[in-house]
């Protein structure tokens, strides 16, 4: 049973007076794996089946559809009442239409993840109320969520659907997470980002913390080569603050404890061993990185987001898609690998909650991509032709907008929305599309094909049908095409199929490098972050002296000299006068 107000009222009265609780000053509400309301079991088994899920799917379903009539015919069912409902099963689980639910036959599936999403979500929206409400004095409340990248494809059954509820809720002020574990970024070089979407929680007036626990090298005298390990530990903990307050939002450095165990054998790396963050060389970039930040909230500078491109993404199409292990590679290439090929792309992005549409600016950005938009309604869609696909803007469409809704699955919707005449196909286990030479140049490669592995290929496979497109690449399989590009008259489209599960190669760089967002830089080892009128430039493996230029947006050309290994260098955006020196 949950809290009384009573019991609740009496433990934070009793806990606030203690010597501990006067130094309160935030509650932050957790549960599940490791506190980060995953359902327990998410990885590997299909959580909920217990009776006190059962029992709150049918309260749950009475409330949506009211008569067993019209439960009966939603769920395409005619013994099912209100009182026999059982959570799905492990077929019902099984989406039947390959990569995708069709709403008309698998309803029941989908009802039921959203009510385990909205239980979750009211779950931590009721403890946040009753610390709010029985806390004598003024307290902020948290909580881990808003997960959206890295989700290990789970998203479905233990990810953060719910997110529009929870920004939505008065009784929170922020919410929080670790950074991306994957795909590639726990190394020297990679790119680092929040789990969440950022812009998001400030359109919706939330604090977004990111929680930093990316051990970093340090200097040990006995240490081989102690020099260059203290220096990419040094540019990849700038790196991590420095995305992060760019964001506008904020961040901890969370202490595991004693440093240099590998997270698989727990082997001490290095010897003797203090904290995770204990080196003063790295506790004085982390001061000197405070103090600039410091300066501009205490000079009252408003938050200034500098990108010119959006990502746009939802979480409820995720409970239109297959939701068991390893089902799902579209998703998983739409969300996490397009916006890492961004990262490599030179430009400043914002990815925003496809809610969050009309309280976007969009007069800021110059290229827009949808990402796993798979449910669209009609008043989306005409907001999107109205609104986005104007005023020359680049419109980059991934997989299937549109494909599923309440009607059910249909083809013809991904056109309506995109403008390209789409059809599909079923390629086997491992999916090549060979890049068309227009964009060899680009890639200096005139054999780059994006190319990744499926266990029995995915399907359905989406392929431009369109003699009035240009095609940027084709499958190699069948000759299909992959990538197109089509004029129109007030933007220019692109449409991806399947984003490559690699950000070197991927067609969304070159994408980007054809639009009208500005490219700062054009080096696919490189990365860019910015905002509040910033510049962070970040390349851990550049040799000591090599020269890149970087290019702002008022034209200013700007040299950058690597130091060596671990180059993180903070500039202003509009001079190029340089706030932090390489690592």
């Amino acid at each position: 049973s949950f809290p009384t107000r009573r019991s609740s009222d009496l433990f934070c009265k009793k806990l606030s007076r203690t010597k501990e609780g006067r130094a309160v000053i935030g509650i932050q509400v957790a549960c599940g794996v490791y506190g980060e309301w995953h359902y327990w079991g998410f990885l590997n088994n299909e959580p909920d089946v217990g009776i006190p899920m059962t029992s709150y799917f049918r309260q749950w379903s009475k409330e949506k559809y009211t008569t067993t009539n019209s439960l009966s015919k939603a769920w395409k069912d005619p013994n099912v009442t209100f009182s026999n409902i059982q959570v799905p099963n492990m077929d019902e689980r099984e989406s039947h239409f390959g990569v995708f639910r069709d709403p008309t036959t698998e309803r029941k599936t989908i009802d039921y993840f959203k009510a385990q999403h909205e239980l979750t979500a009211d779950r931590i929206i009721h403890f946040s109320r009753l610390i709010k409400d029985h806390w004598p004095r003024p307290i902020i409340t948290g909580t881990f969520y808003g997960y959206f990248f890295s989700v290990f494809g789970r998203e479905v059954v233990g990810g953060h659907l719910a997110l529009e509820k929870i920004l939505q809720s008065p009784h929170i002020d922020y919410i929080s997470a670790p950074q991306c574990y994957g795909p590639k970024s726990r190394k020297n070089g990679e790119v680092y980002r929040s789990r969440g979407l950022v812009r998001s929680c400030q359109l919706n007036g939330k604090l977004w913390l990111d929680e930093m626990d990316f051990e970093p090298n340090l200097h040990y005298p006995f240490y081989k080569h102690q020099d260059i390990y203290l220096s990419l530990g040094r540019a990849s903990t700038r790196r991590n603050m420095i995305y992060s307050l760019l964001k506008g939002m904020g961040l901890w450095f969370y202490e595991f404890g004693i440093t240099g165990k590998e997270d698989d054998d727990f082997q001490l790396k290095y010897v003797p061993s203090s904290g995770y963050w204990d080196h003063p060389d790295i506790m004085s970039d982390i001061s000197a990185i405070k103090t600039i930040f410091d300066k501009r909230i205490q000079e009252k500078k408003p938050y200034k987001s500098n990108a010119d491109v959006l990502f746009v993404f939802d979480t409820e199409s995720s409970l239109y898609t297959a939701s068991l292990l390893n089902k799902n590679p579209l998703t998983v290439l739409s969300v996490d690998w397009s916006t890492l090929a961004a990262f490599r792309s030179g430009i400043l992005y914002d990815a925003i909650h496809l809610s969050d549409l009309q309280k976007v600016n969009l007069d800021q950005y110059k290229t827009v991509i949808f990402g796993n938009c798979y449910l669209l309604s009609d008043d989306e869609i005409a907001f999107i032709k109205t609104n986005v696909a104007t005023k020359g803007r680049d419109i980059v469409w991934l997989t299937a907008p549109g494909f599923t809704g309440a009607d059910g699955i249909q083809l013809d919707r991904i056109q309506k929305i995109t403008g390209f005449s789409i059809d599909t196909t079923r390629l086997n286990d491992t999916i090549r599309v060979e890049l068309s030479p227009q964009t060899h140049s680009y890639f200096k490669d005139a054999d780059t094909y994006s190319a990744f592995s499926h266990k029995k290929g995915i399907w359905p496979v989406f392929y431009i049908n369109d003699s009035s497109a240009v095609t940027f690449g084709t499958f190699k399989e069948n000759n299909l095409p992959a990538y197109a590009m089509k004029e129109f008259k007030e933007h220019r489209a692109w449409y991806i199929a399947i984003p490559a599960k690699e950000e070197q190669t991927n067609i969304l760089r070159y994408i980007l490098s054809e639009s009208n967002a500005h490219q700062y830089i054009n080096d696919p080892k490189a990365v860019v972050y910015g905002g509040w009128d910033l510049l962070f430039y970040y390349n851990a493996f550049r040799k000591k002296g090599e020269k890149r230029n970087i290019t702002l947006k008022n034209g200013k050309e700007i040299i950058i000299e690597s130091p060596g290994r671990g180059c993180g260098i903070l500039m202003d955006a509009t001079t190029g006068e340089i706030l932090l020196e390489g690592a």
